[in-house]
């Protein structure tokens, strides 16, 4: 499953329903910062183990995160655990520079 800060989602889990939401975006010279909110529900009885990808473009800088991440080249990874029959959101604020 992947989820970006497009909003795009993709990938299929059954029992596993992603939403992503851009909360704000804002842009100066050669610099974009966006902000967005990821949420995962787990409809299964047993709990998700899952790790999600976001594909930030340019030099980027995460400023602000609610889960711990690793970075991997242009890929941003949270590897998350959603509860049986529970919801998680993640949210993130991010900088790019082009």
């Amino acid at each position: 499953m992947k989820a970006g800060p497009s909003g795009g989602i993709y990938g299929i889990v059954f029992g596993i329903i992603p939403s992503s939401v851009l909360v704000e975006a804002s842009e100066g010279g050669r610099c974009e910062r966006v902000s967005y909110k990821i949420e995962i529900n787990n409809s299964k009885s047993e709990a998700q183990d899952l790790t999600v990808v976001e594909h930030l473009y340019g030099d980027w800088e995460i400023l602000e995160s609610s889960d711990k991440y690793r970075r991997l080249m242009l890929l941003q990874l949270n590897s998350v655990t959603v509860p049986a029959k529970g919801t998680i959101t993640i949210t993130d604020t991010a900088e790019n520079r082009f």
